[in-house]
């Protein structure tokens, strides 16, 4: 009987650590300044184009997020738009972008934040240019 119990208890700490070791191999490890960099943009995780886009109208912020570049181009528009863009809508900084990535995480939030970002720029692009005097 003793012999089941400590063979039981055997089983149930391995699955114990087996468990265990699952859950930490799947955290990704990140450096300080990827996880910085993560943080500046979670806001994309509870933010919705959609709903962006609507309170933007309502207080009638016509302005496009540009990129986090030296360049400051407008996310998802084209190049033959972006003056007119510019002229008509003007532009904002999207929170926390920049034009370095560093990590997988990191890039991995920087791809979502440009999808919320074309989303939004195209839908207020074509307000602007069909409704705004």
């Amino acid at each position: 009987m003793k012999f089941a119990l400590n063979k039981r208890h055997m089983v149930i700490g391995s699955i114990v650590v087996m468990v265990l070791t699952a859950c930490h191999s799947t955290q990704p490890q990140l450096t300080k300044r990827e996880q910085q960099a993560v943080e500046k943009l979670n806001w994309i995780d509870t933010t919705d184009a959609e709903k962006e886009l609507s309170k933007s109208l309502q207080i009638k912020d016509y302005r496009l997020y540009s990129k986090g570049t030296r360049g400051g181009g407008l996310i998802g528009i084209s190049s033959e738009q972006q003056q007119l863009a510019l002229q008509k809508c003007g532009k904002k900084k999207t929170p926390g972008l920049t034009d370095v990535r560093y990590g997988k995480i990191h890039t991995q939030y920087v791809r979502k934040v440009r999808e919320f970002a074309t989303k939004f720029n195209l839908e207020m692009l074509r307000y602007c240019l069909n409704n705004k005097s």
